[in-house]
C-alpha cells in the first residue's frame, strides 16, 4: 500500500464519528447533572418553610427590640402577599412615614395567628408579652413561630391549632 493510500485510510478512520463509549460517557455526565439539579430543587422546596420562618423570627425580634427601645407599641399582621409591622415606620423619599411591609419569599406562603386568637401579634413596648403563636404555611408544609412572652420567638414544628393554651409550658422545641 502506498503512503497516499494509508493517509486516506487514516482520514476515513478519523471522520467516522463518536464511539459508543464516548456517547455513553456523555449521557452519563448529562444524567448526573440533571439528577443533581432535580435534587437541589426538591431540597429548596422542602426547606422553604423553615427558611421563611427563620426570616420572620428575626424580623419579629428586630421589631420587638425597636418597640422597646422607642417605647411605642408595634404589631405584626399578615397582609396580601406578605406582612407588615404597624407601629414601625420607614421614611419615604418625600419624608412621610410609611408602615414597614415585607413580601413573602414565595408566593404560596400564608400565615395565621393562633394565639391570641385574631389577626395581629403585639410586639411591645412592654418587655414581657402574653404568649403568642402563629402558623406559617409554605407549599403545603407548616411550621409554628411563637414565644412564651418572656423569651425570644422560636420556630417549632407545627402542632395542633386548637391546643394553643400550652404554649407557655412547652418550653423550647427544636425546629424540624
Amino acid at each position: 500500500m502506498s503512503a497516499a493510500g494509508s493517509e486516506n485510510a487514516r482520514e476515513r478512520h478519523l471522520q467516522r464519528g463518536f464511539t459508543l463509549l464516548e456517547l455513553l460517557v456523555v449521557l452519563f455526565i448529562v444524567a448526573l447533572l440533571s439528577g443533581g439539579a432535580v435534587w437541589t430543587i426538591s431540597q429548596q422546596s422542602r426547606h422553604a418553610p423553615l427558611r421563611e420562618a427563620q426570616r420572620l423570627t428575626a424580623l419579629l425580634e428586630e421589631a420587638r427590640a425597636q418597640s422597646q427601645s422607642q417605647g411605642r407599641p408595634v404589631q405584626w399582621r399578615a397582609i396580601e402577599g406578605g406582612f407588615e409591622f404597624p407601629g414601625l415606620t420607614s421614611q419615604t423619599p418625600e419624608r412621610e412615614p410609611m408602615t414597614r411591609q415585607y413580601r413573602w419569599l414565595r408566593e404560596d406562603t400564608s400565615a395565621v395567628v393562633l394565639q391570641p386568637a385574631g389577626t395581629m401579634l403585639l410586639l411591645g413596648p412592654e418587655p414581657v408579652l402574653p404568649p403568642q403563636r402563629l402558623r406559617l404555611q409554605v407549599d403545603g408544609q407548616a411550621v409554628d413561630i411563637g414565644t412564651d412572652g418572656a423569651q425570644a420567638f422560636l420556630v417549632w414544628p407545627a402542632g395542633p391549632a386548637d391546643g394553643v393554651a400550652d404554649l407557655g409550658t412547652q418550653g423550647a422545641r427544636p425546629a424540624p
